[in-house]
């Protein structure tokens, strides 16, 4: 055999190779594409109430995260914003949607096939302003009103580490968690949740006072 036909044999026997290893490919892109429609069907959707408008379809509630591989973080599509959940959601106090309802003017719901039930359906903001009127609205909402901020946190923080550094943080600053949040003053709600969405990965424009409906 000459060294021709030896290439020419490899030649044809690598173009199979790299062809079955294409169609491999289109076949794992497919099943992901059905997995993922499968998952956004398995929601509740039709019982959900949203404050900025129903969402005409599925496809209008919900956002993907993209991952281009820039070392940059996921990606918000819809925000157009890359970064930690927080900043490319518009939504610094991490607010879940994971019962399909766009809660506190939320415009989406992103989904991520990282983090735990609560990270995958995060709520998305329209800007930074809106997702911080969101958790300000959250934090005077029934669910923490009735409970000082440590008796909150002890009941719904799962990190104790985070929240014995939240803690520490709040006590140097002045803000006394053994008060509801509804009763510190502006200044100390604003300190409270500056340093709750910092440790939500928050790496957007700092809280004003100004930016609150007091």
């Amino acid at each position: 055999m000459g060294i021709g036909t030896a290439f020419g044999s490899g030649a044809a026997k690598y173009e199979k190779e790299l062809s079955d290893i294409e169609i491999a490919q289109q076949v794992e892109k497919y099943k992901k594409q059905v997995a993922h429609q499968q998952e956004v069907d398995n929601y509740n959707i039709n019982s959900r109430m949203a404050p900025t408008g129903n969402p005409s379809s599925k496809e209008d509630l919900f956002v993907y995260d993209e991952d281009h591989n820039l070392g940059k973080g996921l990606y918000n599509p819809y925000t157009k914003k890359y970064g930690t959940k927080a900043t490319r959601n518009n939504n610094p106090g991490n607010i879940t949607g994971m019962g399909g309802t766009l809660l506190y003017g939320a415009s989406k719901i992103a989904k991520s096939k990282s983090g735990d039930r609560g990270d995958q359906a995060q709520l998305v903001f329209d800007d930074e302003a809106s997702g911080w009127s969101a958790m300000y609205q959250l934090m005077k909402s029934e669910k923490y009103n009735h409970m000082s901020i440590r008796e909150d946190f002890s009941k719904y923080q799962t990190d104790n580490d985070a929240w014995a550094r939240i803690k520490d943080e709040l006590t140097q600053r002045g803000v006394n968690i053994d008060r509801r949040f509804i009763d510190l003053t502006p200044e100390e709600q604003v300190i409270f949740m500056q340093n709750r969405a910092q440790h939500e990965g928050w790496k957007g424009k700092p809280l004003q006072l100004s930016m609150l409906s007091l």
